[in-house]
Order: structure tokens, then C-alpha cells, then sequence
């Protein structure tokens, strides 16, 4: 349960921030002005949306939902107002895509390598730059 309140807070967060940061790359500078530029997610989450993925995940509901606050964009700030505004609307969806199959590809390396291969690959790559190049753990 707390893994689940955990992954939605970091998609949501991502999903709002990638919809904040399009607009504001495609000329909008309206989400930078309302604080939404930060991957914080007390300026994403959405009281409302929270509550009930609450609600929904302690009842037992087979179907579980959340959403964040919207991101706000003026399209008269657009250059192209009709191309951008897709664009900005696609780069939230696109995000959790790209975020779920990062997770995924780690996912499945701590299921080839074990489920310390990750830390063991940190503290090589850490403590590669401290020993130059020396790492004595395992077969890393």
C-alpha cells in the first residue's frame, strides 16, 4: 500500500512537471510564474485527487485512481498555439511512459543481478571516482 501511495506521487509529480516544463520551453512562461516548475510534488498533487486514491486503495476498490492539479498554459504566449498546446498536452503522457520503462529496465536487472546489483552498481560507480577505478564487490 505505501509502495502504491509512493509510485503515485512520483508519476504524478513527473506528469505534471513534464506538462509544466513543455510550456514553458514552448514560450508559455505562465506555469514558471504559478511555481510549477519543481519536481516537489506539494505544488502537483491535488488535495481532492489524493484523498480519494486514499479512499479507494484502503477500501480494497479493484480500481485504483489519483490526479493532480492541471497545468495551467495561456496559448496567446504559444507561438504556434494549435501544435503547441498538443505538444503540451502529450508531454505528461510521454513522461509516464518513459518513467515506467526506466523502471521497468532497473526492475529487471535486480531480477538478472539480484536485488543488491543495484547498490553494488552505486557504490562501484562512487566509489570509482574516489579510488580511481577500484571496486572490489563481487564480480563488479
Amino acid at each position: 500500500m505505501i509502495l502504491s501511495l509512493i509510485a503515485l506521487i512520483v508519476a504524478i509529480t513527473i506528469h505534471e512537471y513534464s506538462h509544466a516544463r513543455a510550456a514553458d520551453y514552448l514560450g508559455d512562461p505562465t506555469p514558471k510564474l504559478q511555481g510549477r516548475l519543481t519536481l516537489n510534488p506539494r505544488a502537483h498533487l491535488d488535495i481532492y485527487g489524493s484523498l480519494i486514491f486514499l479512499f479507494l486503495l484502503i477500501s480494497g476498490s479493484p480500481i485504483i485512481f489519483g490526479w493532480g492539479k492541471p497545468v495551467v498554459f495561456d496559448p496567446f504566449n504559444l507561438r504556434q498555439p494549435r501544435r503547441d498546446a498538443a505538444l503540451i498536452s502529450i508531454a505528461g503522457p510521454i513522461s509516464n511512459l518513459s518513467f515506467a520503462f526506466i523502471c521497468s529496465l532497473m526492475l529487471r536487472l535486480v531480477f538478472l543481478l539480484g536485488p543488491m546489483s543495484i547498490f553494488k552498481c552505486l557504490y562501484c560507480t562512487i566509489a570509482s571516482k574516489s579510488n580511481r577505478g577500484q571496486c572490489r564487490i563481487g564480480h563488479f
